[in-house]
């Protein structure tokens, strides 16, 4: 992969793709699009447990890795009914134009329910950049942040812009959870 400034990385247009199956087959790529994208980031998220020591006054001496994860966040270009059917557990397509109608439920449903797990919900997701020098993004298994995902709306300053968030999360198979680079180095399902 070329050296790009991360400015640029964060800035680069393309399509997301839910459930690939095969890179080297043209977009989506045997999956289902989910839209055209502005801008992506794919951060790390790493969180530490710090041990403080008294004869320090308290002083951070040692830290330990307790995770580390993927983050990918992107800004679609215009409505994406898929993405919004993914995002938003409780939508269902509108009786008049079909396009997505979200809504809040006042009594929680057996889908729906707190303390569910979210894990049935993961999907594998492929940004596939237009610009083929930006490196493509892989999550084997991704989970919707709906609550990161409207902070990050309200950020947006352009209309028909909507913003989703998405956390990799380990896969039983051992797969690795996320990859980013040249699409022809990455494959679905690999092992680290």
């Amino acid at each position: 992969m070329t050296n790009r400034p991360l400015e640029k990385m964060l800035r680069a247009a393309g399509r997301l793709c839910v459930n690939p199956t095969d890179l080297s087959t043209a977009y989506p790529h045997g999956g289902a699009d989910l839209g055209n994208i502005r801008a992506v980031a794919c951060r790390p998220v790493v969180r530490y447990y710090r041990v403080r020591a008294e004869e320090f006054g308290g002083r951070m001496v040692e830290a330990a890795a307790l995770c580390r994860g993927e983050i990918l966040s992107v800004i679609f270009r215009g409505a994406s009914n898929k993405a919004l059917e993914i995002l938003y557990p409780r939508s269902e397509a509108g009786t008049t134009t079909g396009d997505r109608l979200v809504y809040s439920a006042v009594i929680d449903d057996d889908d729906e329910r707190d303390g569910l797990r979210l894990s049935g919900k993961a999907v594998t997701l492929c940004f596939s950049p237009d610009d083929r020098a930006h490196p493509t993004v892989l999550f084997q298994k991704a989970l919707p942040m709906l609550e990161e995902s409207a902070e990050l709306a309200l950020q947006t300053n352009r209309d028909y812009e909507h913003a989703a968030v998405f956390e990799a999360i380990p896969l039983v198979s051992g797969a690795r959870p996320w990859q980013a680079g040249r699409w022809q180095d990455i494959t679905i399902g690999a092992q680290p």
